[in-house]
């Protein structure tokens, strides 16, 4: 149920700042936002995981810094893999995953 509960806020996070940010286009409104939530979790189950360890010594030379540049790759992979969001430049790639970032931080204070 807290799965559920989590691609529901992380879908509303995603539309909420498609509303925002100029370059992110959804096919679907709401529908697409949470399907690419749950995209964005299998992406990052299984190619963040690969991702963190081969670059943990990146992650340990700036501090844990490097975690955001393997969020935006996780953006560009899921984004790659959906056709139901567009997004145009890496700056709505970068808001999205500082959002998504802010997101899960406080979706796991709430844990």
């Amino acid at each position: 149920m807290s799965y559920l509960f989590s691609f529901l806020i992380t879908g509303g996070m995603i539309f909420l700042i498609a509303g925002y940010v100029p370059g992110i286009d959804l096919q679907n409104g709401y529908i697409s936002a949470v399907v690419f939530a749950v995209i964005l979790a299998i992406v990052n189950l299984l190619l963040g995981t690969i991702l963190r360890i081969v670059t943990l010594p990146l992650k340990i030379l700036t501090l844990g810094l490097f975690s955001f540049v393997i969020s935006i790759i996780i953006v560009l992979v899921a984004d790659f893999l959906f056709d139901g969001i567009t997004l145009h430049g890496y700056i709505p790639v970068i808001a999205l995953a500082f959002t998504l970032g802010v997101t899960s931080f406080i979706l796991k204070l709430f844990k």
